[in-house]
Order: structure tokens, then C-alpha cells, then sequence
């Protein structure tokens, strides 16, 4: 027989709660953020998560094990859109890895891996665009007679 220990009953997510923080979630805020949109405290989410998580583990079907998933589930959505727009518009590189760092900061932070690997991706991209406008200029300068055309100035 469990002991009782008192102090207040564990809460459980409600459903509009859980709706509201897997959406904010889903618009770039972090879980904190998400948390407090919702109304509930930012370490309260935490021991959702955490139970979620495990609710998860183990086939359970709850609210937290709910919440947790919807949660993952708009977080790999964003995630992917994140990485899509820096693989397709790497001018943005530091504000949208920025975002990545500041909401899912298991997977970007500066030492982790998937982190380190965008970086070392950019950096090649930034190489290969740097190198195609050098090269598409002294093309131009080529067909010039070796003159710089300085209309496109």
C-alpha cells in the first residue's frame, strides 16, 4: 500500500491547455513561453513532459502522454521548416538558427550535434555561393576585354 504524502493532488493537463501550448509551440515560442500562454507554470509543463514521456514508454494513453506528443509532433514540424528555409534562403542563417538554439535547445544548442553539423553546412554553402559569385564575375569581366562593367554599380 502506497503511503500517502500529502500536500496537493497532482494536476493533469486539460484539453485546451495542452491545444494552446502545442500551438505556441508550433510558432517559434519555446516551452516556457508556451507554458505561460497556456497559464500553467513552466515547471508544471516540465513533469508533464517528463510523465508523457514516459506515459509514452510504457502505452499508456493519458492527457500527459497527449500533450507530449503533440508537442514533439509540432516541434519536428517546425524544426523541419527551419531547416528548410535555411537550406533555401542561407542569408537568414544566424536569425533562424538563433529561433532553433532558443526554442529546441536539446537539439541546437552550440554543443550539440545536430547544431554543429548545421553550422558545418552553412559554412560550406556560404564557401560555394562566395566562389559562384567570384567566378560568375570574373566571367563578366571576361567578356568585357578585362574591363570591370561598372553600370551594374
Amino acid at each position: 500500500m502506497e503511503k500517502d504524502l500529502g500536500g496537493r493532488p497532482e494536476r493533469v493537463p486539460k484539453e485546451d491547455e495542452i491545444n494552446t501550448i502545442a500551438y505556441w509551440v508550433g510558432e517559434n515560442l519555446s516551452l516556457p513561453n508556451a507554458a505561460r500562454h497556456a497559464g500553467v507554470d513552466p515547471s508544471t509543463l516540465n513533469r508533464w513532459m517528463e510523465q508523457g514521456r514516459e506515459d509514452n514508454r510504457d502505452e499508456l494513453i493519458t492527457p500527459y502522454k497527449k500533450l507530449f506528443l503533440l508537442v514533439s509532433k509540432n516541434q519536428a514540424e517546425k524544426i523541419t521548416k527551419l531547416l528548410n528555409r535555411i537550406e533555401t534562403c542561407p542569408k537568414n542563417f544566424g536569425a533562424l538558427c538563433w529561433i532553433l538554439e532558443k526554442c529546441f535547445k536539446e537539439e541546437f544548442s552550440s554543443d550539440a550535434e545536430e547544431f554543429k553539423y548545421l553550422v558545418e553546412k552553412y559554412l560550406k554553402l556560404q564557401d560555394a555561393y562566395e566562389s559562384l559569385t567570384k567566378r560568375q564575375s570574373l566571367q563578366g569581366v571576361a567578356k568585357n576585354g578585362g574591363k570591370v562593367d561598372s553600370s551594374s554599380n
